[in-house]
């Protein structure tokens, strides 16, 4: 006799229709690519191991991607900022020589 796998909840973990709840987690503070990454290895994990279906966590990968993307942009913004801020303390610095 056969018996079919299961995963954590319970669930067949070979039907791709069964639906697979969320795994019940703190809520995330997302303010750094590294935090973003990390969570993507969760997710990605979790897939792995049947937790998550491939679909849902396509999805919240593409979703983590672009907050990555966005904090990306916003490290630039804040560095370009610096710089010209620095740059004119410069400017102003060789004219009182």
């Amino acid at each position: 006799m056969t018996t079919k796998k299961t995963s954590k909840t319970g669930h067949d973990r070979d039907s791709p229709s069964t639906p697979h709840p969320p795994a019940a987690r703190k809520r995330l503070t997302l303010n750094s690519i590294k935090a973003a990454r990390l969570e993507m290895s969760r997710v990605y994990r979790d897939a792995r191991n049947g937790l998550v279906a491939p679909a849902a966590a396509s999805k919240l990968t593409y979703i983590l991607s672009q907050i990555s993307d966005l904090l990306e942009r916003e490290n630039v913004g804040n560095l370009s900022e610096k710089l010209f801020e620095l740059e004119g303390r410069l400017e102003e610095a060789c004219r009182h020589k």
